[in-house]
Parts: structure tokens; C-alpha cells; sequence
């Protein structure tokens, strides 16, 4: 029989990440939601395809580049073992900017639009 355990206490001590208590190394790669033949649709077993491939070159974390992914993706990478590191939806290295103080993040303008996406990421992927 199996069950989801997750996890108590995530931590930086000494510059290390511990889960638990436990040193971890994660060894990772950025994923872009994209299929060979499907474009911006991935499928489940694209999804498999893309983890399997992962673990077999050893690697034990995808970072979701630029934006959440489905939420399929989380639930395999739970299944199969792999770490994400999240991201919202605030990429803004499309704006050119020339100083910067003119780069959106800097901007107190955009700061409830970008707190507002972080926070619907945080509570959806949680």
C-alpha cells in the first residue's frame, strides 16, 4: 500500500538545502511546456517521456521556466520523484531596458501584479 507523505520543514542551514533535516543536491534543468510534434500541448504521455528521460540522466529537479505548468505536471513529478522549483507567471526579460531602474520589477507600479501572481501560484501549487 502507498500514500503521499510530504514534507515537514524546508530550510537553508550553512548554505545547504535540507528537507527534513536531510542535506539535498538537486541536480536540474529548465522545461518549457512544449511537444515535438504537439507544440504547446503536452500530453500525459509526453509528460512521462519528458521524466523518464530525466531520471534516466540522473537528474532530480525541473524548474517550470516562466511560468506554472498543468497540473498534471505536478502531480507525475510527485509520482515519479522529481523536484520543481516553481515559477509565477512575471517574466519581463522581453522589455528592453537600458537602466535599471526602468525594468518593470523595479517599478513600484507592477508591485500588486506581480505579488498577486506569485500568490494564485503559491495557493494553487501548494
Amino acid at each position: 500500500e502507498a500514500c503521499r507523505v510530504g514534507m515537514r520543514t524546508v530550510a537553508l542551514a550553512g548554505g545547504q538545502l535540507q528537507v527534513n533535516g536531510v542535506p539535498i543536491e538537486m541536480r536540474g534543468v529548465n522545461r518549457h511546456e512544449h511537444d515535438d510534434r504537439r507544440g504547446k500541448y503536452t500530453d500525459r504521455a509526453s509528460m512521462v517521456k519528458d521524466i523518464t528521460l530525466l531520471k534516466q540522466l540522473n537528474f532530480n529537479a525541473v524548474r517550470a521556466s516562466h511560468y506554472p505548468n498543468r497540473n498534471l505536471w505536478y502531480d507525475l513529478c510527485n509520482v515519479y520523484g522529481l523536484w520543481i522549483v516553481d515559477e509565477a507567471n512575471v517574466e519581463t526579460h522581453g522589455v528592453v531596458a537600458f537602466k535599471p531602474e526602468d525594468v518593470l520589477a523595479s517599478d513600484p507600479s507592477w508591485e500588486h501584479s506581480f505579488l498577486d501572481r506569485m500568490t494564485r501560484m503559491v495557493l494553487r501549487d501548494r
